[in-house]
């Protein structure tokens, strides 16, 4: 089955990422890049194999390891080594026909500090997803997703620099459709976000994060015009509105979103795909006390698998978050990134990337700068083992505007032991 859409025909991709490439061959919008390269090539006496239970495939996995961390407190001025053992336990369910395909996943991990025990966190996860075609030129995908997390520091979620790790509830909710009118195509997506935060614990007391807590409701349309059967041109305009919930005094920080932009999908052959969509925002306050601001926004990927050992992914994105102090009004995050799998060996898969991103503070005339680097790999000793090492950099530097204090570098090691059934 060919859709000379292919953008908009792996709108389940991201949702349905886990399915085997031997499952989802015969399922083109399944499937975000070919199955046979590296990274997803069905290898049957290394791949996962589970249970089938009635049609479902119940798939188990635990791992379990170390991380050791040369600056676990995220400061620059108060560097401290640590480590820390984790275990996760993951298990997916996949229900995979020739017109719909299911997945409804269920994660727990648990992390312990050596030292620095306040530091101790536990996340839990779970999430629903489904896409299928409706007729031979129209599909629709829909996720469900809960989240408790707690953030650890140096994450976007947790730049406070002092305290316990953050938690973090979310709920995440979305639909879409796509079709094919044959050279033209329309696609329409409506997500629902909401966030929790819970108290930061510090040594002086309890500091409240209530004033993070918010809904966000979007809607996002794009259009697909064929220029030939490589090249298409796209139009996308999205509105969304953020409402936080628990300010009680002073000025509110509700706002409103419109973005419209203009970009094109590329696709060299098969193992090239690109897309680029660039155009403007702009956000109003409801309240006259916050500055609206408006800007550039740029959303970009390519998919490219120069051999069939290699496959390379590069993307670029914008989002606008709310910042941990209360005297921001908002943050624009732009992230750039770059992955690289390399099938060294059938049962050796090295990854190597790279990341930026940007944070401007918009009301206070400040950013924050963040590099990472990351390199490991992971050797499947048969189909129930695999072990794995990863290294990673992360360098984080503000403008003298921002908070003080907040810069630091740091560099972690990571040993892994997967158990699969």
């Amino acid at each position: 089955m060919a859709y000379r859409h292919r953008s908009f025909f792996t709108a389940t991709a991201g949702v349905m990422a886990a399915l085997s490439g031997k499952a989802a061959a015969a399922q083109d919008i399944f499937v975000a890049s070919p199955p046979d390269v590296a990274g997803k090539r069905p290898q049957p006496e290394f791949d996962q194999k589970g249970f089938d239970l009635r049609g479902v495939k119940l798939l188990p996995k635990i791992d379990s390891g170390v991380r050791f961390d040369d600056n676990i407190l995220s400061s620059g001025a108060n560097v401290e080594s640590d480590g820390v053992g984790f275990v996760s336990g993951e298990l997916n369910l996949r229900y995979v026909r020739p017109k719909v395909a299911v997945q409804a996943s269920l994660e727990a991990d648990a992390n312990r500090y050596f030292d620095f025990s306040e530091q101790n966190r536990n996340n839990y996860s779970a999430s629903l997803a489904i896409g299928g075609i409706i007729r031979q030129s129209t599909n629709y995908f829909a996720t469900a997703a809960i989240r408790d997390q707690e953030a650890a520091r140096g994450t976007v979620e947790n730049d406070l620099g002092f305290g316990s790790p953050l938690e973090r509830k979310t709920v995440n909710l979305a639909a879409g459709v796509a079709h094919d009118f044959g050279g033209f195509g329309l696609r329409n997506e409506t997500s629902f976000f909401k966030v929790d935060y819970g108290d930061v614990e510090t040594q002086t007391g309890v500091i409240s994060q209530d004033f993070r807590d918010r809904n966000t409701l979007s809607n996002s349309t794009t259009a697909s015009v064929d220029l030939s059967e490589r090249l298409s041109v796209l139009a996308n305009g999205t509105v969304s509105s953020s409402d936080f919930v628990n300010e009680q005094s002073g000025p509110s920080r509700d706002s409103r979103s419109v973005s419209g932009g203009l970009g094109f999908a590329y696709n060299l052959t098969e193992l090239l795909n690109s897309r680029l969509i660039v155009g403007y925002r702009k956000t109003n306050f409801t309240d006259d006390g916050f500055a609206d601001f408006k800007g550039v926004s740029v959303s970009a990927s390519v998919d490219w698998h120069p051999t069939a050992l290699i496959s390379v992914s590069v993307n670029t994105s914008q989002d606008i978050l709310t910042s941990a102090f209360s005297q921001v009004e908002a943050v624009t995050l732009t992230r750039s990134s770059a992955v690289v799998d390399y099938e060294l060996l059938r049962n050796l898969i090295v990854i190597g990337s790279v990341g930026y991103a940007r944070e401007n503070f918009e009301n206070l005339d400040a950013t924050a700068n963040r590099y990472e680097a990351r390199l490991g790999g992971q050797y499947k000793l048969n189909r129930h083992l695999a072990v794995g090492v990863n290294g990673a950099y992360a360098d984080r530097s503000l403008s003298s505007a921002a908070a003080p204090g907040q810069d630091f570098d740091r560099f972690t090691l990571t040993f892994r032991l997967s158990v699969l059934a």
